[in-house]
């Protein structure tokens, strides 16, 4: 599972790498929990532009009659997104990218310490993600993301069966929609794969007790960190 990710670039820095429109709704930074405001990547095929947009960490299928909770639907695992109804359109149709600079774990064994995991080299991830929009009973839209895991590969193997599926530049495009996305391709970006290098540092002192349930605050490691850097269809 992925319960807890940071992200501290600002949309602005975000914008340049991921040649996207800036968001234009200030959201959160430093780690994100479920339920909280984060920022995903989009391809909006009638303008053909990225943007950056705000979204629910916590998908609500535009089908639903009620809410999600928080807690529930902030990950889909990549073996069965074809199969769950939450997942299968929006696999189809609004798939995402979510930036982050690394992403927790904790280990299975005692004392079960807390893991951050972030590329070797530095610099940002792009999470592969799935994102939709519900229309609550007010009328009002309400646009929602999920973080897609798939089996695990060291160093996070070694702590958690699960992790995020990190996107590389070249398979943007494809994921996004930029160009024809046959669905075994998809399922192909989807497996475990080697790159990039990741880097899994234990947390020790104050900030150990994060604790990584979906319905609890950040907590200590939450606070809010030092920047690195200063169409028709309604569910587009």
């Amino acid at each position: 599972m992925c319960g807890r990710f940071t992200r501290t670039t600002s949309p602005a820095a975000l914008a340049e790498t991921f040649a996207a429109a800036p968001p234009t709704e200030a959201t959160p930074d430093g780690i994100l929990a479920p339920g909280q405001p984060i920022l995903i990547l989009r391809f909006n095929p009638a303008t053909g532009r990225r943007t950056l947009d705000p979204a629910r960490w916590g998908l609500i299928p535009h089908w639903t009659r009620e809410a999600v909770p928080a807690g529930k639907l902030f990950n889909a695992r990549a073996e069965t997104l074809a199969e769950r109804p939450a997942f299968r359109d929006p696999f189809q149709r609004r798939r995402c990218l979510i930036p982050a600079e690394d992403f927790f774990e904790r280990d299975d064994h005692p004392p079960r310490r807390l893991h951050r995991i972030a590329p070797r080299q530095g610099g940002l991830l792009a999470l592969a993600g799935l994102w939709d929009n519900w229309r609550g009973p007010d009328g009002t839209w309400r646009r929602s993301a999920t973080i897609i895991t798939t089996e695990a590969r060291d160093p996070v193997a070694a702590l958690h069966p699960r992790m995020p599926v990190p996107l590389a530049p070249e398979d943007w495009p494809l994921w996004l929609g930029e160009i024809p996305a046959p669905a075994e391709a998809l399922a192909d970006l989807l497996r475990p794969r080697p790159r990039p290098e990741l880097a899994a540092r234990a947390e020790t002192g104050p900030q150990h007790p994060l604790d990584l349930s979906p319905s609890s605050p950040p907590g200590p490691l939450g606070e809010r960190a030092d920047r690195t850097d200063t169409s028709a269809d309604t569910r587009t």
